[in-house]
């Protein structure tokens, strides 16, 4: 898999973080092997305080309603809901009458109280939902959708209104010229309000919404995105949302908000084979949003890319790949729809994982069991770094490397400070003439994920 390794730092001011998830636990997976499984979201569904998933299974192209509750002892059951069912979009309370309800590509699913769902209405004039949002302030769902039917022309994107009553209303028709797309809602400004990010193919709009009215604040045009997945994160921790895009079937783009709005180009963050879908939370608990991406050729690889704080990634540590080399396509076309989901499942305070293997028709279940360790001699799976000459002047000669390469070089004084990083790009010398005489600590990437840490001392 090609890579473009980034800056690539683990060590903090005062402490590192290790970065590291249990082995994958299978907990869905179809009783009748030539049923296929559709992705879901996790919920709280019983209210027990334990995190649940609901999803849909297709026996004979059947769809069904499932759930995985949560046991006490951390095993999953799996119970039918329905007997019909389509693609989930959205799982919450939509009807305000204490349990949860589910909306589907289809329309809304409502709970009859006792855990078993039938369609109750469906939209007009609307196609598939993407996003949720209370755009009138009523404590009541509204959607975001985009529309193929005839009546609204070709394709239309549509806001939605759901009412005391389950029914859908269109209150706003932005535009004619989307073929489709993929959104998500958040306060994108920081201006107490919500926004939508809505991303059709070859291009990425923001919408303000002012009395039922869409307006776009931000869009930028670029034939490499494509609809299948995006995210927003705070990638710089600087109080400003940016966003995450994919493209080219394997590019992730940072699209950047700054102190004047958004940037007019995208930032190219890596390169991954197939990427599908991205997931952003702090899953090292180190303060900033660390990013993870599925994808793969053939087989799924669920990749975690550090946030190093300061504008950069770490090169991607791997917490997941499928056991098998089946054809991925089914699961490269559907894996916009929820392949990675997050959630604390444990009540541990840490970011888990639940990842959708559509190509084996798995769910899998990814504990992060990552944490503050004191100091680096603690942390695992790091190798001595031999330098050479040591004490040094000028150029330094690092180890060569079987099977590997050097990514990235960083070096830090006594205090813990970076004072110094470069990219090696297969390199093995370093080049210290510039720095103050004195003892430092020498951090060692490869583009294979491992770390080295030796001490120079600079004269």
């Amino acid at each position: 898999m090609k890579r473009i390794t980034l800056f690539y730092l683990l060590l903090l001011p005062c402490y590192l973080v290790s970065q590291s998830f249990a082995a994958p636990l299978i907990i869905g997976t179809p009783v009748d092997v030539s049923t296929r499984l559709q992705a879901g979201f996790p919920v709280d569904f019983n209210q027990d305080g334990r995190l649940d998933y609901v999803y849909t299974e297709n026996p004979s192209f059947i769809p069904q309603f499932y759930l995985l509750e949560q046991n006490a002892d951390f095993s999953f059951s799996r119970i039918q809901l329905s007997a019909n069912g389509t693609t989930i979009v959205s799982v919450s309370d939509i009807d305000a009458d204490d349990d949860i309800d589910i909306l589907t590509t289809n329309g809304l699913y409502e709970n009859d109280g006792n855990d078993f769902f039938a369609l109750a209405t469906q939209p007009t004039d609307a196609g598939a939902f993407f996003a949720s949002l209370d755009i009138n302030n009523d404590q009541q769902a509204d959607y975001f959708t985009f529309s193929n039917q005839s009546v609204l022309g070709d394709r239309l994107a549509v806001l939605i209104s759901l009412p005391d009553e389950p029914t859908f209303d269109v209150i706003s028709r932005l535009r004619d010229d989307i073929s489709g797309g993929f959104a998500l809602v958040d306060d994108i400004l920081h201006d107490e309000e919500v926004e939508i990010l809505s991303v059709p193919e070859d291009e990425a709009v923001i919408y303000t919404i002012e009395s039922d009215t869409l307006s776009i604040v931000a869009q930028i045009l670029d034939p490499r995105i494509e609809e299948r997945a995006a995210a927003i994160i705070d990638f710089e921790g600087d109080g400003d949302q940016d966003i995450l895009l994919v493209g080219n079937f394997q590019d992730l783009y940072l699209w950047r908000q700054q102190a004047d709005g958004f940037a007019d180009n995208l930032e190219t963050l890596g390169n991954f084979e197939r990427l599908t879908d991205i997931d952003v939370s702090d899953f090292d608990l180190d303060g900033d949003q660390d990013i993870v991406t599925t994808g793969g050729q053939g087989q799924l690889e669920v990749l975690l890319h550090e946030n190093l704080g300061n504008g950069d990634l770490a090169p991607p540590v791997t917490l997941y790949t499928t056991p098998s080399q089946k054809i991925a396509f089914f699961f490269y076309a559907n894996a916009h729809k929820n392949q990675v989901q997050q959630g604390d499942f444990n009540d541990d305070g840490k970011t888990d994982l639940i990842v959708f293997v559509a190509q084996n028709d798995e769910i899998i279940y990814l504990e992060n069991t990552s944490g503050p360790i004191s100091s680096l001699s603690e942390a695992t799976n790091v190798q001595p770094l031999v330098l050479s000459p040591n004490p040094a002047r000028g150029l330094v000669q690092l180890p060569s490397l079987e099977f590997d390469q050097w990514s990235v070089i960083a070096i830090y004084n006594q205090q813990g400070q970076l004072v110094q990083q470069s990219t090696a790009e297969g390199s093995n010398q370093l080049l210290v003439s510039n720095l103050p005489m004195g003892s430092y600590i020498v951090l060692g990437y490869t583009e294979k994920g491992q770390v080295y840490r030796g001490n120079l001392l600079k004269q």
